[in-house]
């Protein structure tokens, strides 16, 4: 690695963790650095870094290697610049990720806790699934997630930001996924695919919904049974004649 010196990194510094020896590292105070690159493309030796504070990474943050990781914990990371993850173990914690650059920003797939875009200029743009298991918060700048299946586990509200989905899915998993949208852009989330001309502009939001029971806990029967019951619960004789006369191919 190239942290040497037993000197904290500064703003103008690229941190490497190149896997040239073992290295494990926690970081007890708030530092801003330039990148942080975990890659063991030049060593084979595993990289641990522990966040004990908070980061703020002007440019690029990278991990790409299998037996290396690295531990948010409850810490607030600022990214201002591209995030991959591509390779290794990154632990979310109870951390919060904010993405505050003033350019083109990528997001790779990754699952990280809280996060926030709050972009003054320039776009955020996902190029793999974003699982967040906290709290997305949208204040400001231009969200572009994609063509992904992306998970969140809170309520929806882009009314601080440009939202452009353009395909993929938005799953909100939380247990109240309330949705706010801003009231003068078009709508957002489509119901399923029936809808297929709308949803080809917009990104629908999937609302996972509890299930209190199935019909093989009451009864197990066919669906032929099911319907029979349905009509004894509708003694419709309007509804009969129409079916009867459907049945027989006749002219409703």
């Amino acid at each position: 690695m190239n942290w040497d010196k037993n000197e904290v990194p500064e703003d103008t510094d690229d941190v490497v963790f190149d896997g040239l020896v073992a290295a494990t590292v926690s970081v007890p105070a708030v530092i801003n650095v330039k990148s942080i690159t975990i890659n063991t493309a030049s060593g084979t030796n595993a990289q641990v870094l522990t966040l004990g504070g908070g980061f703020t990474i002007t440019t690029n943050f990278i991990l790409n290697v299998t037996n290396s990781s690295i531990d948010f914990g409850a810490n607030t990371v600022n990214v201002r610049g591209n995030f991959s993850e591509t390779a290794g173990t990154l632990t979310e914690g109870t951390s919060t990720v904010i993405f505050d650059g003033s350019g083109a920003q990528t997001v790779s797939a990754t699952t990280l806790n809280n996060v926030t875009i709050s972009k003054s200029a320039g776009t955020l743009a996902s190029s793999g699934i974003l699982v967040i298991a906290g709290t997305l918060t949208m204040s400001s700048g231009t969200w572009d997630p994609g063509s992904f299946n992306h998970q969140i586990n809170s309520p929806w509200d882009d009314t601080g930001i440009t939202f452009t989905p353009i395909a993929g899915t938005i799953t909100l998993t939380s247990v109240n996924p309330n949705i706010k949208r801003e009231g003068v852009k078009k709508e957002r989330f489509q119901r399923p695919a029936r809808h297929k001309k709308r949803s080809q502009n917009n990104t629908m939001a999937i609302i996972q919904q509890k299930q209190i029971f199935v019909w093989s806990d009451i009864e197990d029967i066919g669906d032929l049974e099911r319907f029979e019951l349905i009509l004894e619960a509708i003694p419709d004789e309007e509804l009969m004649r129409k079916l009867e006369r459907w049945r027989r191919d006749e002219s409703i």
